[in-house]
């Protein structure tokens, strides 16, 4: 994953995945999906990845504010947020 000063100095959209580490289908992503080569070429090759842990107390606030209604959740922000 990604620094903030990479996120800042990239012209790239920014992905961010929001899990909680009690959640069963983020486990399969972060196993089966996340660990696929093709797909992390892609995704190192077109987006900052960041990973927020809904469990924190950002993390909460966070997904109060974007109306999260369960995890896994995925947002893209474009450079313009």
């Amino acid at each position: 994953m990604s620094s903030f000063q990479e996120i800042i100095n990239s012209n790239q959209p920014t992905l961010v995945d929001f899990h909680a580490t009690w959640c069963g289908p983020c486990k399969v992503m972060d196993k089966e999906v996340y660990t696929d080569p093709v797909l992390a070429d892609y995704m190192n090759a077109n987006f900052v990845s960041v990973r927020m842990d809904g469990e924190t107390d950002y993390g909460r606030g966070y997904a109060a504010e974007q109306k999260l209604e369960g995890y896994p959740s995925m947002f893209i922000f474009s450079r313009d947020g």
